[in-house]
């Protein structure tokens, strides 16, 4: 089983980025005593860096072009220290029919982009075939330092799992209420759709999806109690409520791949010592979160909410936002838990403003 391609997914942008020039500065744009245009003038007057693509190593990135690219640190100071950025490309497979670059950044946020070209074809169809993909580590990220691109320097745009940015950065309890409750009705139709259809590991044996989120029900309250046991031992493997819930998320991102392998891990779950703890470790290892990516996505999401900085007050409102996404609310906002003690400014960051 593959890692669900789609929960690296983020926003995609066709950007003139490395070709038009892409400020790495430490100020936000609109830094005081800075204008745009000012800025984007101290951009316009540092030449764009030659990309030199040679092929990617096969076993980090098969089939794609690596580069590893240097801007200035400070725009205004172009001769000064530089940062490194690591990028990688995925050829139009219709090169006949190319009609330009989509650059994509990963989202998490935490999430490198090299990685995600790493696990396949970054994006199938149309875009695949008529344009070259690009994709680079972000800031503080895998290969790359600190980088900041200008939104106004943009050709043509497209987006995929957008955030609304006014609830993600000034209202975080509302953002993550949203993101609970939408995770909720996608599962409700991961449930819907299982119910009596043969490919679906849970639903094969023709039950509804009422008696479908009745039996997961079960489970989850059983998790509660004590993990769940699969397989005979001593290759028994015990799912745990928490990494329970993580896998009921993640899955949901992505009906390709993931929806089938939450049926069956559902399925072998419901089996119990008569299910195979092989599949279980697999799909567990599929959704599950890295040390490293947890890191920067604690650095960023912290950086950017607001939260309060009570961790008394967690379960007060976790328990609020188990009223209207039971399983799911709970989930998203105890992943911000460590935001409760970070050490951010009271007014927030400038970038927030």
């Amino acid at each position: 089983m593959t890692i669900p391609r789609a929960l690296v997914g983020g926003a995609v942008a066709a950007l003139a980025v490395l070709t038009g020039g892409c400020a790495a500065t430490q100020e936000p744009v609109e830094a005081p005593g800075w204008s745009v245009a000012e800025l984007v003038a101290q951009v316009d007057a540092v030449a764009a860096p030659q990309v030199r693509w040679t092929p990617c190593a096969e076993q980090v990135v098969p089939d794609t072009e690596c580069a590893a690219i240097e801007v200035p640190l400070d725009y205004t100071d172009p001769n000064g220290r530089q940062l490194a950025l690591a990028v990688v490309r995925q050829p139009a497979r219709d090169p006949e029919r190319r009609i330009g670059t989509l650059f994509t950044a990963a989202g998490g946020p935490g999430g490198s982009g090299v990685d995600w070209a790493a696990r396949g074809e970054m994006f199938p169809g149309e875009l695949g075939d008529r344009f070259d993909v690009v994709t680079f580590d972000q800031r503080g990220i895998g290969g790359s330092s600190g980088v900041r691109c200008f939104p106004d320097r943009v050709r043509a745009l497209q987006l995929s799992s957008l955030l609304d940015p006014v609830s993600y950065t000034s209202d975080t309890l509302a953002g993550i209420h949203a993101t609970a409750v939408g995770t909720g009705e996608v599962f409700g139709e991961f449930l819907r759709l299982c119910a009596g259809a043969r490919a679906c590991a849970l639903g094969a044996g023709g039950a509804p999806a009422d008696e479908l989120g009745a039996r997961d029900t079960a489970l989850l309250d059983r998790a509660k109690t004590a993990a769940i046991p699969v397989g005979a031992e001593p290759e028994t493997v015990s799912v745990g409520y928490g990494e329970l819930v993580q896998a009921h998320a993640m899955p949901l991102y992505d009906p390709a791949t993931g929806w089938p392998a939450l049926a069956v891990l559902l399925a072998e779950l419901e089996r119990g010592s008569a299910g195979s703890p092989a599949v279980v470790r697999e799909i567990l290892s599929a959704v599950a979160t890295t040390g490293d990516f947890l890191d920067l996505f604690v650095a960023i999401s912290c950086a950017d909410n607001t939260l309060p900085r009570r961790p008394d007050l967690r379960p007060e409102l976790a328990a609020e936002s188990a009223t209207s996404a039971p399983l799911f609310g709970p989930f998203w906002l105890y992943l911000r838990r460590p935001c409760a003690v970070w050490p951010a400014p009271g007014p927030g960051y400038p970038q927030r403003r």
